[in-house]
């Protein structure tokens, strides 16, 4: 399980709600945590449009990925609005 507060997101123990890691490198506001099927890794997003990819078992940060470059209409260097768009059913 994970709780985030500001840049950070702590990860918890079910069980106990122990705290059981850490995951500090945003430098915004963690909005967003998922964790893949299989629990070996975590992804974070934040505010500033990045995602981080850790490993849970020791909160190594595995990757940074930048957010994405906006058309020229939007100020250079500013996260792109995305879309949001519905999911579809199988």
């Amino acid at each position: 399980m994970a709780t985030a507060y500001e840049s950070e997101v702590e990860l918890r123990d079910v069980a106990t709600g122990a705290r059981v890691g850490l995951l500090d490198a945003h430098t915004d506001n963690a909005r967003a945590v998922a964790f893949s099927p299989d629990g070996a890794t975590v992804v974070t997003g934040a505010a500033d449009g990045t995602l981080r990819l850790w490993n849970p078992r020791n909160s190594h940060l595995r990757a940074t990925l930048p957010p994405p470059r906006c058309e020229p209409r939007h100020q250079p260097g500013h996260p792109c609005p995305a879309p949001l768009r519905p999911a579809r059913n199988p």
